[in-house]
């Protein structure tokens, strides 16, 4: 369903022109505005590159100042996620066309010709666009990143489950009952990382799609620690690890259980696999400006400089063989990304090498839940010039 609120971004150096445009989609029906105005590209590229306040569609005047359009699309290039725009100008060359539609600009409109039916109807197709475009880039990012995954991670490890299976078929008739056991077992353990990383694969992929269903409610953390700590124990005792957890009842985030159940899941693991034998995992709250963090803090191997660096670039992942020369893969930490953004959450992590690390999880809690999703009928239009 088309969303009915959009964050518009007018970039515009006369102010009657700009209010002019503003007059105009006040007039759209079924439409809630919310407008920043810039007078310059610079003013423009602080609205954008503001954290968490993303920008919808951008109607921006040819020429300005000292400026024209074709600068401000030269420098969206380097802006993350860059919103869609549509160039507006009182020039009738078809050369100006060209060349804004050839660095990037989806549409143009003439000043003069402007309505509240012309807007509105290049606002939809815009948006409809763009967002497609968006989900289609992002499939084709998760295929290209699952066939790596698939082809370096499960594919290796698949052989030599294959060749293991296939020597102790050899070696049945034998009567090394020993031999056949240490084939088993190394089967076993070979066929279990593969499992793990396939589970892995797949919720993080679902994460990616519209197949995923988040359904945030209260949710004790101390609960969903426990709960992943007991499934744990196994693999921290053979260890020696001390889990210690400093969470409390008023812990409370409001979150996906299943989410964060798989979030907390994925870090313990970490931290158990980095940590060496007979040393601490502490996991602990704290509220912090009407929100929680969770914190998972370890004092093991802690992360290289070059590999912290990328540790949440999907880009680049990244991994590091455990105190026991357990493999990792570089999809725990991913996944917990994608979970965390569906649940307006984010991760942080400090780390020095030998002195362990630290992952922080920011959550919102029930006193301070993330907006809800944008209502079906429009509310009045409100317009910002604080820059």
């Amino acid at each position: 369903m088309q969303d009915s609120r959009l964050h518009i971004l007018i970039v515009e150096d006369s102010a009657d022109d700009a209010r002019s445009l503003m007059s105009i989609l006040e007039a759209i029906p079924d439409y809630t505005f919310r407008i920043d105005w810039a007078r310059t590209i610079a003013e423009a590229k602080a609205v954008l590159l503001r954290g968490g306040d993303r920008v919808d569609l951008v109607f921006c005047d040819f020429i300005l100042e000292n400026e024209t359009g074709l600068d401000f699309l030269k420098m969206l290039h380097a802006c993350p996620s860059a919103p869609p725009v549509v160039m507006i100008t009182a020039m009738d060359d078809h050369e100006v066309d060209v060349a804004c539609m050839e660095a990037g600009a989806r549409d143009y409109l003439r000043k003069g010709s402007l309505t509240p039916e012309a807007l509105e109807r290049v606002i939809r197709y815009t948006t409809h666009n763009h967002r497609t475009e968006t989900e289609l880039k992002s499939a084709l990012k998760v295929r290209e990143q699952m066939l790596s995954i698939v082809s370096h991670d499960i594919a290796g490890p698949l052989a030599t489950l294959h060749a293991t299976l296939r020597l102790l078929v050899t070696r049945m008739d034998s009567g090394d009952t020993e031999k056949c056991r240490l084939f088993l077992e190394k089967a076993e353990s070979s066929a279990a990382g593969i499992l793990e990383l396939t589970k892995k694969l797949l919720e993080w992929a679902k994460a990616q799609t519209h197949h995923f269903v988040c359904r945030p409610e209260p949710v004790p953390l101390a609960e969903v620690v426990a709960e992943e700590q007991s499934a744990l124990e196994a693999l921290a005792s053979a260890k020696d690890l001390t889990l210690r957890t400093g969470l409390s009842p008023e812990h409370v985030a409001y979150v996906d259980r299943d989410s964060i159940a798989a979030v907390v899941r994925n870090l313990l693991t970490n931290a158990v696999k980095f940590s060496r034998k007979g040393e601490t995992i502490e996991i602990s709250g704290e509220h912090r400006g009407g929100r929680i963090d969770l914190k998972v803090r370890d004092h093991g191997v802690g992360i290289l400089p070059d590999l912290r660096g990328n540790l949440f670039n999907e880009e680049k992942k990244t991994a590091q063989p455990g105190t026991m020369n357990e493999k990792g893969h570089g999809i725990g930490l991913m996944l917990c990304m994608a979970l965390l953004e569906r649940n307006a959450g984010h991760i942080s992590v400090q780390s020095e090498p030998g002195e362990g690390a630290t992952f922080t999880v920011s959550l919102p809690t029930p006193e301070n839940p993330p907006p809800p999703p944008p209502p079906s009928t429009p509310a009045r239009l409100h317009m910002r010039t604080d820059r």
